[in-house]
């Protein structure tokens, strides 16, 4: 795709290479990398830009890259597949990056280019260059001293440094609970939620009533979701860490207003758990777990699965040894982003909450207590095949808490209805529920994660109920595959 190219950045090192860089990009690259950017760049400004180097220009406009600093903007390449172009940013910092002086009241200011157009002889070339050389310091020495003058007067944006604003809330946590003597971790949690949490609403409160807000926006691969998810969480910068995670799946067209979120959170805890701990620490692999830390704290922080896998000897680690393996330092490195390490550092009862917990398993009853039916009215026709349908999905749980249907288990069910295999440690802001509709051309069930509800096929007048087996296989079908049939 050919770069956009401006006379105000082409004597500019720094553009010259962002323009080398947008030169080898093409359409394709350029639409995944905006996706990439979703959670840091407005959508109208995004939907405005054509152009990689337009993009790489707000990026700079918005501070997510500098001079000094292109991390997220090679992040995003190597995401992408361009590695190479990540290498050629890199080079130029390892080269010392350019001379230019760049004003923060003017980041793009045209450098050199007034001597660089002058209209000069050649004897008089070189002493016009030289005297805009002297007027460039002279005007960088006197922009430095009205800085340092000015640096009484800054205040300094916590919002802008999620690190630093972390720590603080965390102290402000620890400061709070023993002033008030708690010690639930669960509503320790509660607290420190309240504090760090920016951007939309993590759940949707009112069945009505759909809430917008600032998301940190990733899109992920259902049947490579570890991989997508560690590219996807590797390049949320502090802030976006605070924000709601809303998670889309490839090709499918779910809105994520929760449950899509739960759902992620509970598929990629358990395949961090097959690859990175059940077969004891993978050294070979130490700079995945500062990643593998990112996701496990979002899952704490943004009412997920709470991940419990670790065996003793590594929490021991983690939270007490003094001279910890590289995988440790680096998972400690990723549980810190959004305090949790502080936390359960500073306040070993949060720490249980990373402890195995034989009472989140799912029975019968709990999860015939948590699904609850919303019937019509008594006596009425369609109370009566409600009941009957019911009865039969009653049933069908038995079977599934006694091991009779095969793979399926009780959380496979409530993680078709909710999202979550098991119950949130903050609980559910919808309590889940069951509706009863009109059967149409089947009677396999669907659900609304978004709002914790399962649709679940009626009989009517004109269309008789199935047999017990031939329902039992319908459902096996719908749960078998957890994702089937949500909305």
């Amino acid at each position: 795709m050919a770069a956009l190219r401006n006379a105000s950045y082409e004597f500019d090192p720094f553009y010259e290479l962002l323009n080398d860089v947008a030169m080898d990009m093409t359409e394709s690259h350029t639409k995944d990398m905006m996706r990439r950017c979703v959670s840091v760049i407005p959508g109208r400004t995004l939907e405005s830009i054509e152009h990689p180097f337009d993009l790489f220009r707000t990026l700079h406009d918005q501070g997510n890259i500098t001079r000094d600093n292109t991390l997220f903007l090679e992040k995003a390449l190597e995401a992408i597949a361009l590695k190479k172009l990540a290498q050629k940013l890199q080079k130029y910092h390892e080269k010392g990056k350019t001379e230019v002086v760049e004003s923060p009241s003017r980041p793009f200011e045209e450098s050199g280019r007034h001597a660089l157009c002058q209209e000069t002889d050649d004897r008089g070339t070189r002493e016009s260059v030289e005297i805009h050389q002297q007027s460039q310091v002279a005007t960088a020495v006197e922009e430095t001293q009205s800085a340092s003058h000015m640096t009484t007067d800054i205040v300094i944006d916590k919002e802008e440094n999620g690190d630093i604003f972390v720590d603080e809330i965390v102290k402000e946590t620890v400061t709070y609970c023993e002033e008030k003597n708690i010690s639930n971790p669960v509503e320790i949690l509660r607290y420190f939620q309240s504090k760090v949490m920016i951007g939309r609403p993590l759940e949707v409160e009112n069945i009505n009533e759909y809430s917008e807000g600032d998301t940190s926006y990733i899109i992920v691969d259902r049947f490579n979701l570890l991989e997508t998810a560690l590219d996807e969480v590797s390049i949320l910068s502090s802030r976006d860490l605070r924000k709601t995670l809303e998670v889309d799946f490839y090709g499918e067209k779910a809105k994520d207003y929760g449950g899509p979120r739960k759902e992620f959170f509970t598929n990629v805890l358990q395949e961090i758990k097959v690859k990175y701990f059940d077969h004891g620490l993978r050294e070979h692999l130490a700079d995945d777990y500062s990643t593998v830390g990112v996701v496990m704290c979002l899952s704490i922080f943004q009412n997920g699965k709470i991940p419990r896998f670790m065996s003793d000897g590594v929490r021991h680690e983690l939270l007490i040894s003094s001279d910890p393996s590289p995988c440790i330092i680096k998972l400690r490195e990723g549980l810190s982003k959004i305090g949790i390490y502080q936390l359960s550092k500073s306040i070993p009862a949060f720490a249980s909450l990373l402890q195995p917990n034989p009472s989140s398993a799912m029975t019968f009853r709990k999860l015939r207590s948590l699904l609850t039916p919303s019937f019509s009215e008594d006596g009425s026709n369609s109370r009566r095949l409600e009941g009957a349908v019911y009865g039969v999905f009653l049933k069908y749980l038995r079977d599934v808490a006694s091991g009779r249907r095969d793979s399926i288990s009780l959380s496979d069910v409530l993680q078709f209805v909710t999202g979550a295999d098991e119950e949130p440690v903050l609980g559910f802001s919808i309590a889940p529920s069951i509706e009863f509709v009109d059967v149409t051309s089947t009677f396999i069930p669907t659900a609304n994660t978004c709002i914790n509800c399962l649709s679940l096929p009626r009989a009517t007048l004109n269309i008789p109920l199935l047999s017990s087996d031939k329902m039992f296989q319908l459902y096996d079908t719908a749960f078998s595959k957890k994702f089937f049939g949500n909305i």
